[in-house]
């Protein structure tokens, strides 16, 4: 019966690892994520001052 015991809960951290492991990666993912559109926002208003600086000539 103990040995049961141990395998459920050898079983039940290592299921807690993978998921620290997947929290881990999404945080990763949303940060890449979060820069990305950073810099979209970053060179869609260079490319407004740009464009309206093409207005002025």
């Amino acid at each position: 019966a103990m040995e049961n015991e141990d395998e459920v809960y050898n079983g039940l951290l290592a299921a807690k690892d993978v998921k620290r492991g997947e929290e881990s990666k999404l945080l990763a993912l949303n940060d890449l994520i979060a820069k990305a559109l950073d810099d979209i926002e970053n060179l869609e208003t260079n490319v407004e001052i740009l464009g309206s600086d093409d207005n002025g000539v």
